[in-house]
């Protein structure tokens, strides 16, 4: 039957008969035409799912059953086909599969659709709409595949509505925006009129009540209220500084206008006092103005003055006695003269021969960049062949004629680079319009965006420029293409820009309460408060876990709002550095304190409290970092309990001596159960078991005391686990005494075995004993001298099995008398009745031994004699047949019965 694994022939008997053709002919016709009906009923069933069905399960035709198979399409139909079709016919069970797997494809691509579609209409629904949850949806979306039409249409009538509020929310956003930056602007500028302050006003106001009233202003930046709050109240300020400026000019100028018109005026210094009690006037402009007429004004009122006889100086000149020559007739200025259009020199033509030698060059790069294929390389020579030109300088008829050639030839590598070039960007065209369909990665789309732009523009570089129309449905590729990418990057900048926000925010609240920390100060002989140094720490520590907490900023911005915090918390920071430096160095003070104290005085547990207390209070007044006052308060802990453990330590050592020694007793006592434990599974190995025991009552008398209420417990234990170990091992070597017999047989016919292998080798052996070395390694071992014996035998034969030594062979049949002769004396020995046949031998045997005994004198015992008799016989490499091995087992037996 497994003739196929080794490519064997039959033999002709067990061959079937071929079938002739003439008995074959009358069977085949009606087996065709069978199949030719079964194929016309499968295609006549087309439509007919039940039917089809029907037909599939009972025809045996595997053509029919597969046209059949085209008309069941139902999820029961497909389910009840392939189960019956799994062992009979695969192609239909693949089928069948393969719709089943479709059809639940499609279940859960309209499942996920509809889950998305609800995810949709619940975004539409949310007070506050995110541009990162359209997107992620519209992603989804995109992923699922092949998705029902009516799914897609409501999908995207929803998209719409998300884009409207999105949109509504992106136009609201950036109109605060506009206010806000509008306010800032105003704000920051000194020149800002009354006029634009009150618009500014006006426009804060406005946006205000829309984002009160806006249905989508929910969706917008938590911060955009607040900033645009903060905004409104400054340009209120502002307002009213300007009301006050104006007044205040007003005042000045209604001041000047009465002193002009009033007959006569007091002296000038009443009208000096006059003019310093106006209101200051913050705007240097108006307040310049004003005093240059004051002054005008003063003028007049006193006599003129002759100005001195001196060299008027230049305005910024540094020496009154220099003249002034600019715009003087006469006077060249150089570098005037060398900034003036047409002044600098014409340079001289170029030698006649160099740019012919030029122009030749330049010939000869063309040819060589034509030959090479260089079509841009080429073009900048024949640019620079033109420049040349140019100059006028005649070129010879051959370099016409090459020149023009080498122009034609330019000309044709053109048009077919403008042809492949027209070709490869409808190519790049339909590339980057087929990315819009495609769910990539955000990175991974935007790189191929931009190497597709990169490579638009090596095309018009060397294929030159492209037609606008190409160029603008390109370009609407890319911009659709990157449209999540675009919007990806809009939501990182809204979120970098309110981060940025959140930032300044925090540093205006670390400016107030630096502000608000200095407003403690004495002032007006008052004293001053001491800062509140725990809340003025807290505060920094919490400022600076929320800064870290910040999100991504621009990195610009980012450098310029570090350095802002740096240099607001620095009138922080400053004063909380020295102070904390004085802390640790009161805490310093207080762990020497506790060091020095004496443990053997009375007044220790007194002073310790005290300065605990004292500890106590300075960490509430001014806590440290973290790290420092855990480091120090371990420091003072530690310095205390040795203060109180060097208290208690006369009557704890001996405590905790006895407790020592007591789980020092209790570990003995589990060593020894668990001893006990071992020897519950019938090991025979009892060695290695007294030893520990030997190790474990060494260990129990060099333990010392142990509590008076456990020792009687304790030592119950101990002496209970000793007897439990003494009675197992008792039984241990009982038992193994009595399996010692049974092991040594089985090794001895292990031995027989492998050595009648040796002179009759049979094909089932292996040839490497490793299964027998297996079974003798499974075996329990014997006494040393036994199992050396039995192993060296053991190992011979094997060795000499898979040899074929033959010198074995004819050791084994040698040394059968000599095993015979040694199992008589062991046999002997016992006491033991030896076969009828070998009574002379037994005899001869007893007699000189008895001649020996009384010529030496008896130096072994029966069992040492017998012992050595039995090794012997045991590792004699001999045939052996039942009976012999029957002795041997009996001897061997009583050998090791014997005490």
């Amino acid at each position: 039957m497994f003739e196929f694994f080794f490519k064997r022939k039959k033999p002709v008997s067990q061959e079937v008969p071929a079938v002739p053709a003439s008995a074959a002919a009358p069977t085949a016709a009606p087996a065709a035409a069978a199949r030719r009906a079964a194929v016309e009923q499968a295609g006549a069933l087309a439509g007919d799912e039940a039917a089809s069905v029907a037909f599939i399960l009972g025809c045996g035709v595997a053509e029919a059953r597969l046209i059949a198979a085209q008309s069941v399409h139902s999820r029961a139909a497909l389910e009840r086909v392939r189960k019956a079709m799994r062992e009979t016919d695969r192609r239909v069970a693949r089928l069948m599969q393969q719709r089943l797997e479709a059809q639940a494809l499609l279940d859960r691509t309209h499942n996920a659709a509809a889950a998305l579609l609800a995810e949709s209409r619940n975004l539409l629904s949310l007070p506050q709409l995110r541009a990162n949850q359209v997107v992620a949806v519209a992603r989804q979306w995109q992923a699922l595949g092949t998705i029902e039409a009516e799914q897609h249409t409501e999908f995207d009538a929803v998209q719409i509505q998300l884009d409207a509020r999105l949109q509504a929310q992106a136009g609201l956003q950036r109109q605060c925006l506009d206010v806000i930056a509008e306010a800032r602007a105003v704000s920051g500028d000194p020149g800002a009129g009354r006029d634009r302050i009150d618009a500014a006003v006006e426009h804060a106001a406005a946006m205000l009540l829309r984002m009160r009233d806006d249905a989508e202003a929910a969706g917008l930046p938590k911060q955009l209220a607040p900033d645009l709050h903060d905004v409104q109240q400054h340009l209120l300020r502002l307002q009213g500084q300007a009301s006050a400026q104006a007044d205040a000019v007003a005042a000045a100028e209604a001041l000047l206008d009465a002193w002009a018109a009033a007959a006569e005026l007091p002296p000038a210094a009443t009208l000096q006092r006059q003019w310093r009690e106006l209101p200051a006037i913050a705007d240097a402009a108006q307040r310049q103005a004003l005093q240059e007429r004051l002054d005008q004004f003063l003028a007049t009122l006193a006599p003129p003055r002759q100005p001195p006889l001196a060299t008027t100086m230049l305005p910024g000149s540094g020496d009154p006695a220099m003249p002034a020559t600019h715009g003087v007739p006469g006077t060249v200025d150089a570098v005037g003269a060398a900034a003036r259009p047409g002044s600098a020199p014409t340079p001289a033509p170029a030698d006649p021969a160099q740019r012919r030698q030029e122009r030749a060059d330049a010939i000869e790069a063309l040819k060589l960049a034509l030959d090479e294929g260089a079509l841009q390389r080429a073009t900048e020579q024949d640019r620079i062949l033109r420049l040349i030109d140019a100059d006028g300088t005649r070129m010879s008829a051959e370099q016409q004629s090459t020149l023009t050639a080498l122009r034609a030839e330019l000309g044709r590598l053109q048009g077919w680079a403008r042809w492949g070039g027209t070709i490869s960007r409808e190519e790049l065209l339909a590339s980057v319009e087929a990315l819009a369909q495609q769910s990539l990665p955000l990175k991974e789309l935007a790189q191929k965006v931009g190497s597709m732009r990169e490579r638009w523009r090596t095309l018009d570089a060397t294929a030159g420029v492209a037609p606008r129309p190409l160029w603008s449905r390109f370009d609407a590729a890319c911009t659709t293409a990157y449209a999540p990418v675009a919007m990806h990057f809009a939501v990182l900048a809204q979120q970098r820009a309110e981060n940025a926000d959140a930032a300044q925010r925090l540093i205006d609240e670390v400016v107030e309460f630096a502000v608000a920390s200095a407003g403690n100060g004495s002032s007006d002989g008052v004293p001053a408060m001491p800062p509140d140094w725990r809340a003025m720490a807290a505060f920094c520590q919490r400022v600076q876990q929320a800064w870290q907490r910040l999100g991504p900023i621009e990195r610009k911005e980012q450098k310029r709002l570090d350095a802002a915090l740096a240099q607001a918390l620095a009138p922080l920071l400053q004063p909380l550095a020295i102070q904390e430096s004085a802390e640790i160095a009161r805490r310093e003070g207080l762990i020497a304190e506790v060091t020095a104290l004496s443990p053997q005085a009375r007044e220790t547990t007194e002073r310790l409290q005290s300065l605990q207390a004292t500890w106590q209070q300075h960490a509430k007044a001014f806590p440290l970092p973290r790290i420092a006052e855990q480091a120090l308060w371990q420091r003072f802990r530690g310095a205390c309990d040795l203060v109180f453990a060097a208290r208690k330590s006369a009557g704890a050592a001996a405590d905790a001596e006895r407790a020592a020694s007591l789980q020092i007793r209790v570990g003995i006592c589990e060593a020894l159960e668990s001893l006990e434990s071992l020897d519950g599974g019938g090991t025979t190995d009892v060695s290695p078991r007294s030893s520990r025991v030997r190790e474990l009552r060494q260990a129990w008398d060099a333990s010392g005391p142990v509590p008076r209420a456990a020792q009687a417990a304790i030592q119950q234990r101990f002496d209970q686990a000793l007897q439990r170990l003494d009675a197992g091992a008792a039984l241990s070597k009982q038992a193994a005494t009595k399996a010692q017999p049974q092991v040594l047989c089985t090794k001895l016919r292990m031995c027989l075995v492998d050595e009648a292998e040796v002179l009759q080798p049979h094909e089932g052996a292996s040839a490497d004993g490793a299964e027998r070395r297996a079974q003798w390694e499974q075996l329990a071992l014997l006494a040393t001298d036994l199992e050396h014996a039995l192993r060296n035998r053991f190992d011979s034969a094997l060795t000499a099995r898979a040899a074929a030594d033959a010198a074995y062979a004819r050791l084994l049949q040698q040394n059968q008398e000599a095993r015979d002769a040694e199992l008589l004396r062991l046999e002997l020995t016992c006491g033991i009745e030896s076969p009828p046949g070998q009574a002379r031998e037994r005899l001869a045997l007893q007699v000189a031994g008895l001649q020996s005994t009384f010529r030496n004198g008896g130096g072994m015992t029966t069992a040492q004699s017998a012992r050595i008799h039995l090794v012997r016989v045991c590792g004699m490499a001999a045939l052996a047949d039942q009976q012999v091995l029957q002795r041997i087992e009996t001897a061997a037996e009583a050998v090791l019965q014997l005490p």
